[in-house]
């Protein structure tokens, strides 16, 4: 024997993965995907959420200045000391109700009624409802991870899909 050639502790044929092994490490990236996905949504979706809010947070203040103001809340957006965020250009009263609407190409528009405001993102399913009479913000759950969106807000489950939180 050379002193060159290195002696193999193991046969050329069982070198490898066994098809149990593989099987197994496929189970388990399937049982972390399955885990992580819901909760990776959920983040997801809160962060668009949060987003909504912080678009909607000056109209309110805004509601809330005119409210000093005049005695009253307004559906005016005229009314207020504010305009449509740039990104919601598409700005229009609605004849057949008074309120006032801001809209983008996203799917995203603000509703600006007498006693109440309104976020709406149908591309990614939020939507809450900020009642100014009761200072009450309400999540509103369209589906599963709407659900959890809401309760992680700190909302209670009124039983319709309507979760009040505390703002």
């Amino acid at each position: 024997m050379h002193s060159n050639e290195k002696k193999r502790s193991f046969p050329l044929k069982n070198a490898g993965f066994t098809r149990i092994e593989l099987l197994v490490v496929v189970l388990i990236i399937g049982i972390l995907a399955a885990v992580a996905l819901p909760k990776y949504e959920l983040a997801v979706r809160k962060t668009k959420y949060m987003s909504g809010v912080s678009l909607a947070r000056p109209f309110m203040d805004a509601e809330d200045r005119f409210l000093l103001a005049a005695g009253s809340y307004t559906h005016r957006l005229e009314d207020l000391d504010i305009q449509c965020p740039a990104s919601m250009s598409d700005y229009h009263v609605s004849e057949e109700t008074g309120v006032s609407e801001c809209k983008d190409t996203q799917g995203r528009h603000l509703v600006l009624a007498k006693t109440y405001l309104k976020y709406t993102s149908s591309r990614d399913l939020i939507s809450f409802d900020w009642k100014f009479s009761d200072r009450m913000m309400y999540c509103i759950a369209a589906d599963s991870i709407g659900h959890a969106l809401c309760k992680s807000l700190g909302g209670t489950d009124r039983g319709d899909g309507y979760y009040p939180i505390q703002m």
